[in-house]
């Protein structure tokens, strides 16, 4: 049975207390993937730490990504996975700089599609890196309907999939090709309570 959620970031929340002690900001959950920290740093990306969002600023150049101690686990990823899945999805971002691989002027039409095909693009992408760096990533449904959502709104042509696609993996092989050494899968994170 599909279901669907909307969902609200906490600040949008009216009368919603951040002290919730299900999650508590002074608690590191991530365990550090040596194999993922020197992929990406290998990279030569400016990666920023702090905020509350997640994102590639384009006019900078440069990747935001919250502390890791915003990161939570969740029913079908542990923190760590969720940490290194949107840092990747950034990265995938970061490549299409017009001074790398000059994927931002998506060939799609208009605004929203391009939008779509690029955010498409970096959710294929993060699951190749992943993939390739050794972060298993669980099927997780709302990543389904993620790619589903930008799909509709590439008006349900399949064709985008394989285009995406393509444009994800030479995303992922001009960040392997950033790399003073081969890409190694790493040690998988530790098993999470169940």
């Amino acid at each position: 049975m599909l279901k669907t959620y909307t969902v609200f970031n906490a600040d949008q929340v009216d009368g919603y207390d951040r002290a919730d002690p299900v999650r508590r900001d002074d608690i590191d959950l991530v365990t550090r993937i040596q194999a993922a920290d020197h992929f990406c740093a290998s990279t030569g990306a400016d990666i920023r730490h702090g905020g509350g969002k997640a994102f590639y600023h384009r006019v900078e150049d440069f990747i935001q990504i919250p502390d890791t101690k915003a990161f939570v686990e969740t029913k079908q990823a542990s923190a760590t996975e969720n940490y290194y899945a949107t840092l990747l999805h950034e990265l995938t971002h970061w490549t299409g700089a017009a001074h790398r691989l000059d994927r931002d002027k998506a060939k799609t039409g208009a605004e929203r599609d391009q939008y779509a095909f690029e955010e498409l693009v970096a959710e294929l992408g993060a699951a190749f890196l992943c993939s390739a760096i050794g972060i298993v990533q669980t099927p997780r449904d709302d990543h389904a309907l993620y790619i589903k959502g930008w799909l509709t709104a590439l008006r349900n042509d399949k064709k985008y999939v394989f285009k995406a696609a393509a444009q994800a993996a030479k995303a992922a092989e001009f960040l392997h090709g950033l790399q003073t050494e081969p890409c190694k899968a790493s040690e998988p994170a530790p098993e999470r309570p169940r």
